[in-house]
């Protein structure tokens, strides 16, 4: 199945030029790839924290070595890689 990853960032939730774009070339993908996924990332409604020094640990370090703090910072990321 083809997945389209979607992500918009105006502050404008209403009245946006470039979300009405977004949403104008998704219907066409959705036309031209039927029963296609479609990931939607608002980063004005929902923004991505930067990257921090316990993420970095955690990419290095063996799962069965995350402590709480590690586990806890590699949520976002994780849900972020796997959605």
């Amino acid at each position: 199945m083809t997945t389209l990853l979607r992500i918009d960032s105006s502050s404008r939730s209403a009245a946006s030029h470039s979300r009405d774009l977004g949403d104008t070339l998704e219907a066409q993908w959705l036309t031209r790839h039927p029963g296609s996924a479609v990931v939607c990332r608002d980063l004005a409604a929902d923004p991505v924290r930067h990257i921090t020094d316990l993420t970095i640990a955690g990419f290095y370090t063996p799962v069965e070595k995350h402590s709480p703090e590690i586990q806890s910072d590699l949520a976002l990321s994780n849900s972020l890689m796997l959605s």
